[in-house]
């Protein structure tokens, strides 16, 4: 059975984190272990409560305020106790545009290592732009993300973690 881990200073990383953390930092690798997505809002969104519901969300999972540094003895994995996180409006009309400026390099050693963006497209709709590290996340536990965010924005209170990512 898994337990949570006891609270550290800092985490070791697992062999495939080291592995990406290495190639994060070459050239060709700056974005290939970028996750990101794009969600249509409905047209009643209420964006304020949508970056509440990120803001509850990372302050809930420790995974979502980690960051990693390289020490003398190697590169670890640290729990922020808050990060800060704002969602901006993106300005532009052409899409390839928008989304290259939402599509940068994350800087490994700053929680969080997750991005979102509102971008209101030409034809009134809005979008809402996502990008996470796979430091920190993979194709399961986006979807899981995604739910929980929904709860949050729909008034509903998240239960005790319990064990995570770093246990």
């Amino acid at each position: 059975k898994l337990t949570p881990a006891p609270k550290l200073e800092r985490y070791p990383l697992m062999p495939i984190q080291q592995g990406i953390y290495v190639q994060s930092h070459f050239e060709d690798g700056q974005l290939a272990y970028h996750m990101p997505g794009a969600f249509r809002l409905p047209a009643e969104a209420d964006l304020n409560r949508i970056q509440q519901a990120f803001r509850d969300l990372i302050a809930w999972d420790p995974v979502l305020r980690t960051s990693f540094k390289q020490d003398p003895d190697g590169v670890y994995a640290y729990v922020n106790d808050r990060v800060p996180f704002d969602i901006p409006v993106l300005q532009g009309e052409d899409q390839e545009e928008v989304f290259r400026k939402f599509l940068r390099p994350f800087s490994l050693e700053e929680a969080p290592l997750l991005r979102a963006a509102f971008w209101c497209r030409p034809d009134g709709r809005w979008l809402l732009l996502l990008d996470m590290h796979h430091m920190i996340g993979d194709g399961l536990s986006t979807p899981l993300l995604i739910r929980r965010l929904d709860e949050l924005y729909c008034g509903k209170r998240l239960s005790e973690l319990g064990v995570s990512y770093l246990d």
